[in-house]
Parts: structure tokens; sequence; C-alpha cells
């Protein structure tokens, strides 16, 4: 996994990067994620 800040890579089961400290989200898996659709008019 990598950082969404910094980039760097960040080990398994890490809570926060190494590097820049941003706390780590957890990959939710797809169907947890809403669908956002957007209306054309």
């Amino acid at each position: 996994m990598y950082c969404t800040n910094c980039g760097n890579k960040i080990p398994d089961g890490a809570k926060f990067c190494v590097n820049c400290g941003t706390p780590v989200m957890p990959d939710e898996p797809a169907a947890a994620k809403p669908v956002v659709q957007q209306q054309t008019q």
C-alpha cells in the first residue's frame, strides 16, 4: 500500500505513514463504496 499524501510505501497493518505521519485509511471493498452517478441535463 502507498500513502495517499506523500506516495511512500507503507507496511501492511500500519496505522500511519512512516514518512509523513498521515493516518492510513484501510481499503474498503468496492461493494461498500457508494456509486455516484452524474446527471446530465
